[in-house]
């Protein structure tokens, strides 16, 4: 029973831990200011096009679409890209947080989702 038990709590917890996963399977360098890329996740590819220039804390600077074929990444899907916690992106992807959220900082790849398909 004891050992059915940590079993199943192993299991739920390896569930959650790939909640949140993504795989890159394709990328396409659109432009200097977007990239294409393909992500898939539990079985539903997410086309979406990754801000290729972002902005730092130093002007001079700007981070790029790091996202690349066979990358696995945390993101988090925002139903709302207009809502106050998407700041207009479908998914935002990394580790960058304030207050316990994703933000759309340099540090985190931030994307809108054109289209998905099993």
């Amino acid at each position: 029973m004891k050992r059915a038990l940590i079993v199943l709590v192993l299991a739920l917890s390896l569930a959650a831990c790939n909640r949140n996963t993504y795989t890159v399977i394709e990328r396409t360098n659109d432009s200097e200011y977007s990239v294409r890329v393909v992500l898939l996740h539990d079985g539903t590819k997410f086309h979406a096009t990754c801000n290729n220039i972002k902005a730092t804390a130093d002007p001079n600077i700007n981070e790029h679409c790091n996202l690349h074929v066979g990358q696995t990444v945390k993101c988090q899907f925002f139903s709302d890209r207009l809502s106050l916690d998407a700041g207009g992106y479908d998914l935002i992807c990394g580790d960058d947080r304030r207050n316990g959220k994703l933000i759309t900082s340099g540090k985190n790849e931030l994307l809108q989702v054109d289209k998905e398909d099993q």
